[in-house]
């Protein structure tokens, strides 16, 4: 009895260190090479945002201002501090590692040592010796790699907090609203936004604040402000990319937030000030990859003034936008781009409300007077939102909404509020004074 005893005495010891050995020194390295790599991963997206630059459309400007060398410069500073990062963690693991080493040698001596003395002085035979140190080297072999495991988990723990917090978000809008669309075109509808006021994530100054105005049905209206007085809000609030900080928005009296989410989007056929168009084909972009309908997509590029550019191209609507993906695909001109990306808001005919943000910004007078001139028969009886800084836009919509200090400031047609004499008469005046 007194041999075992003394025998399970040095391998609590052996446990108890080296598990200290192996799992609280290894660990309290994980904190530093984890912020560190958060540092390198801040790097990597400096190293290819200027790289990516660098080969881009923004050549002419890098060029022009002679910032290619200054971009180089970046770029090897970047990777002067990603490198001095890399020399810290191979440090760092170098340090770990020896520790552990040291940590687990000197254990070994302690134990040898102990276990010899017993040995010299006859407390333990050497087969009991042998059974021990056998013992020991086994239990060393599986805790190593216990610890090992756990070290891992312990390191990963970080990256999975980050995941599981990034899995587990929802969309708020999707959450909200299961009510179905009842409203239509042909019973009509008043949209209506009272008192809304709403101001950015992160932002402390109002985008909007105390915005009142009622629009109905098969209305075209232009909305006119100066920039940044709210007029983009204006639309992203009602297309609900984001909801009001304060206020309600309704339509026929309900607020939309009651709408189911994805059925309120296709209510809506939108260009915004800063569409995108995806590096696939014309047709693809245009339809929003629905298939099926290239009569549809053709009569839409008609609408926008494009189908007989596409026409001439070698595959017509098969041609890819940009080289991303096909060397024979077309860098478009930001004209062309636009009527691309208003055909697709004409593509999608069973919307009720059609958004034209800055829609004509890049084209040139003659396709602009051609959009003007065709705009009753392109819109048809959606209601319609225009917005432009071209205030000669404004007299073919039924209405003028007018914002100024983030509020609806004017609302009436163009000869109402021409005669009214106020802010709206002023811009347009301006506006006129240039072609007169």
């Amino acid at each position: 009895m007194r041999e075992r005893t003394i025998v399970k005495s040095p391998k609590r010891t052996r446990v108890r260190r080296c598990g200290s050995a192996l799992l609280t020194l290894p660990a309290a390295f994980i904190p530093k090479n984890f912020k560190l790599n958060e540092r390198l991963m801040k790097i990597g997206r400096y190293i290819g945002y200027y790289e990516d630059t660098t080969v881009s459309d923004a050549a002419k400007d890098l060029r022009v201002f002679d910032l290619g060398e200054k971009f180089i410069g970046r770029i090897e500073e970047c990777n002067r501090a990603k490198f001095r990062i890399l020399k810290k963690k191979n440090l760092y693991s170098n340090v770990q590692g020896l520790l552990g080493i040291l940590i687990s040698h000197i254990g070994d001596i302690v134990i040898y040592s102990v276990l010899g003395l017993f040995v010299l002085r006859g407390k333990l035979s050497l087969g009991d010796f042998s059974l021990t140190i056998a013992n020991i080297a086994l239990f060393k072999q599986y805790f190593g790699r216990i610890s090992s495991t756990l070290v891992g988990y312990v390191d990963t723990a970080k990256y999975i907090e980050y995941y599981n917090r990034f899995v587990s978000l929802e969309s708020r809008f999707r959450k909200t609203g299961k009510q179905p669309i009842n409203f239509s075109k042909s019973e009509g509808f008043e949209i209506e936004f009272r008192d809304v006021s709403f101001r950015y994530p992160g932002q402390s100054d109002y985008a909007l604040r105390h915005f009142n105005v009622k629009i109905k049905s098969g209305e075209k209206i232009s909305v006119v402000g100066e920039n940044g007085a709210g007029k983009s809000t204006f639309v992203k609030l009602l297309v609900r990319l984001y909801d009001p900080t304060d206020g309600t928005i309704l339509i026929n009296g309900t607020d939309i937030k009651s709408f189911d989410y994805d059925e309120y989007l296709s209510v809506f056929a939108p260009i915004f000030q800063d569409f995108m168009l995806f590096a696939f084909t014309v047709g693809e972009n245009i339809s929003a990859f629905e298939e099926g309908r290239s009569r549809d997509v053709k009569d839409a590029a008609v609408k926008s003034g494009i189908d007989e550019r596409i026409e001439r191209l070698p595959e017509k609507y098969g041609t890819y936008i940009t080289k991303l993906f096909d060397d024979a695909g077309i860098d478009f001109s930001g004209g062309e781009q636009q009527k691309i990306a208003l055909a697709r808001t004409y593509f999608k005919s069973d919307a009720l409300i059609t958004i034209l943000d800055e829609p004509t910004s890049s084209l040139d007078p003659r396709a602009e007077y051609e959009i003007y001139k065709k705009f009753n028969d392109l819109i048809g009886s959606n209601t319609a939102f225009f917005i432009s800084h071209r205030l000669s836009s404004a007299k073919f919509c039924d209405k003028i909404m007018v914002i100024k200090d983030k509020r609806v400031c004017e609302f009436g047609t163009h000869d109402e509020l021409t005669e009214h004499g106020g802010y709206y008469s002023m811009l347009y005046n301006m506006q006129a004074g240039y072609y007169l």
